[in-house]
């Protein structure tokens, strides 16, 4: 099993922990997904995963989308830095096939590490002497 495991860590679990992605992330989209992003509290990437039922209505399809999405980032979790982030599904994705939805999947969990990478690169100085760095 080793370091492809998907601990309880490294899920997002309560309401406060969404809200706090909700309310500071930076986001991005994708065909069928909106991803925000947050620095992460801990040393590790949390992923948290929002199918509202107006978007998909039958649980199943729900299930799916949500399963896919775990397994995606569960499989390159350790390649990501420490953010928070919150993956929201949108638009036609009840429609999906997998094959469609994985490219997509793709696609977002690429926007997000980008997002954390923006983020640091406009990231102010922690401190006076690091202004004064080149």
């Amino acid at each position: 099993m080793g370091g492809n495991r998907f601990p309880r860590a490294a899920r997002l679990l309560n309401r406060a922990a969404f809200d706090e992605v909700f309310r500071a992330g930076q986001s991005a989209g994708s065909n069928f997904f909106r991803v925000l992003v947050t620095p992460a509290k801990g040393d590790q990437a949390r992923l948290g995963i929002t199918v509202p039922k107006r978007v998909v209505k039958f649980a199943h399809d729900r299930n799916r989308i949500k399963r896919l999405l775990r397994e995606a980032f569960r499989l390159s979790r350790a390649q990501f830095p420490a953010i928070d982030l919150v993956i929201l599904a949108r638009g036609s994705i009840a429609s999906a096939d997998n094959p469609s939805l994985r490219q997509d999947i793709t696609r977002i969990l690429s926007r997000a590490a980008a997002l954390k990478l923006q983020a640091d690169a406009g990231k102010m100085p922690d401190s006076p002497a690091d202004a004064s760095k080149p």
